[in-house]
This record gives C-alpha cells, sequence and structure tokens, in this order.
C-alpha cells in the first residue's frame, strides 16, 4: 500500500474516476464498488479497537445539501474553528495568529459565542461580514486573468496566506495543486461582457492549440448558483472524451456555447447553456503540460457571436 500523511486528525479527500461516456458507467460503477475506507487494523485482520464508532457499510450516497438551504451559523462558526483547533494543528505552524485568535476568545475547545462579552460578539459579527467582503474581492483577483480566464497556477500550496486559501475554496473546495490539475475559470466574454444563455458564443482552439495535457481536459457549464445546468441532450460538461467531438477541417475545435441547439451538423460540439440567465465555466485541465504551467499556453478567449 501506499502512506499517504496527514499532519492533522481530520482529513477529507475525494474519489475523481474519469468516464469517458455514457457506455463507461458500469466500469466506473465497478470501480466504485471496490472503494472502501476502513481502519488499519481492520485491513490487517486485527480486532477494531473499542473507542471507534462502526463504519457506515451503506452504499447509498445521501445528496449533498443544497447552499442556498445551509442555514447561516452567526457568530458559532467560530465556536467552530476552536472546535478544530483540537487535534489539528495549522501546516505550516503560525504561533502569532494562535496568540491574536486566543486574545478574542477562540482557542481549542473555546466555545467564543457563548463566553465571550458583547463587545467581543458584536466584532466577531463584523468579522464574519468584513471577512466575506475580502475573500469576494480576493476571488475577482485570485490569480491571473488572461482572454478572461481567470487561471490560478498557485492553487493547493498557501503557506499563510490564509485570504487566498479562503478564495479558492469559496471557488472549488479540495482544488488540487496546478501538477495535477488546473482549472482556468471564466464568468465574461472577450469583450468582458456577462457570460448569459440569452446569447450564443463560441470557443475556438486554432490548430496545434488544444489544451496540451498529460490526462484529459473538459469545460465545464454551471449556472449562476453553481449548479450544473439541465439540458435535453444531457450533457454537463465537454472535452476530449465527449463521443463524437469534431475537429474542424485544419485540425481546430470549436466549442459552441449556447442554450438553443445549433444545428445537427454541430450538435456534437454543443456545450448547452441555461436559458436567459447568467452561467460560468471551468476548463479542467489533468496533468497539465509544461507550457500550461509556464504560461506559454493559455485558454483562449470566450466570443459572443450571431
Amino acid at each position: 500500500m501506499t502512506k499517504i500523511w496527514s499532519p492533522t486528525n481530520l482529513a477529507w479527500f475525494i474519489n475523481r474516476i474519469l468516464v469517458k461516456g455514457p457506455d463507461d458507467v458500469p466500469n466506473v460503477h465497478a470501480i466504485q464498488d471496490q472503494i472502501m475506507v476502513k481502519s488499519l487494523s481492520v485491513f490487517q485482520g486485527q480486532p477494531v479497537p473499542s473507542s471507534q464508532a462502526a463504519a457506515d457499510a451503506s452504499k447509498e450516497v445521501p445528496i449533498g445539501p443544497q447552499p442556498k438551504l445551509i442555514p447561516t451559523t452567526g457568530i458559532k462558526i467560530y465556536d467552530e474553528i476552536a472546535a478544530a483547533m483540537i487535534g489539528n494543528p495549522l501546516n505550516p505552524p503560525d504561533p502569532v495568529l494562535v496568540t491574536k485568535l486566543a486574545s478574542i476568545g477562540i482557542g481549542p475547545g473555546k466555545t467564543p459565542s457563548t463566553q465571550s462579552n458583547d463587545t467581543i460578539k458584536a466584532a466577531l459579527q463584523t468579522g464574519i461580514t468584513e471577512g466575506q467582503k475580502l475573500i469576494d474581492a480576493k476571488v475577482a483577483n485570485a490569480g491571473t486573468v488572461v482572454n478572461r480566464w481567470l487561471l490560478t497556477p498557485q492553487t493547493g500550496v498557501y503557506g499563510a496566506d490564509y485570504l487566498f486559501r479562503a478564495a479558492v475554496t469559496q471557488l472549488g473546495l479540495g482544488a488540487n495543486i496546478a501538477q495535477e490539475a488546473l482549472y482556468p475559470a471564466t464568468f465574461t466574454d472577450i469583450e468582458r461582457r456577462p457570460l448569459n444563455g440569452t446569447n450564443n458564443y463560441v470557443i475556438h482552439f486554432n490548430p496545434g492549440q488544444i489544451p496540451p495535457v498529460k490526462a484529459f481536459w473538459s469545460i465545464s457549464m454551471y449556472n449562476n448558483i453553481s449548479l450544473f445546468v439541465d439540458n435535453p441532450i444531457n450533457r454537463y460538461a465537454i472535452g476530449q472524451f465527449t463521443q463524437g467531438l469534431k475537429n474542424n477541417a485544419d485540425g481546430s475545435l470549436d466549442i459552441y456555447i449556447q442554450n438553443a441547439g445549433p444545428g445537427k451538423d454541430k450538435e456534437s460540439n454543443w456545450l448547452p447553456a441555461p436559458q436567459g440567465s447568467g452561467f460560468n465555466l471551468i476548463l479542467r485541465m489533468y496533468l497539465p503540460a509544461e507550457q500550461v504551467l509556464n504560461g506559454t499556453w493559455t485558454p483562449p478567449a470566450v466570443q459572443q457571436v450571431g
């Protein structure tokens, strides 16, 4: 087995499995059925420690909560931070930050929402409001904008840059380091106009300029609340393994982004957009080539057409 070290007691992971098309789904299900989580002692055939809760063996995958249905916790969020500080040290260590937090009642096992005086409680609430403004501003400037795509090659390596970490978390929780995957995102066309399903767009890759990757690439469509867009052809992303994707005669590639179908001859290259509302696109490049990482290759702009 391969050992993966975690610096904290709490950890989480994401399994990503490539699906090359509808015909590939049974193969993916077979792989999923072989993925399980169990303690090392169980793996080695040893008795489970009595302090360890029994794992839920159900294969049923619950539907995740919708962001708009999650109630705000107010300053109780600081209680959660304090609870998480038990057994989960900062990496790298930051004693100056820990001391600052302690000065306003935030520390391992404390409950600032109930133990703090009214002045500090008000300040904590202000911190939430102002902190969100800082995060939103950082999201808008979290990397380098090229052809209206936001490139953030520093994802996954944050050090003590907590604001950048928070911005990436808001953009895409669990983002990999750039050498594993890069996720340029765009919310506007080349003229800086917000993307909207009322309009028709095209992304044109010149010959030899299709995303250079060692694994695969795709472009995903999200509506203005970051959910996939229902559409008549059940297509939520388009890319390297999209069945029937057609290059032009000169080797270039056009991706058509619009609400209504572009015609039968172009449907293979169509990524459906929501009807009359805003959306954004994420270009995912897994194991990007060196020219992506060093910036000599950049994604082409989204062009409004028609």
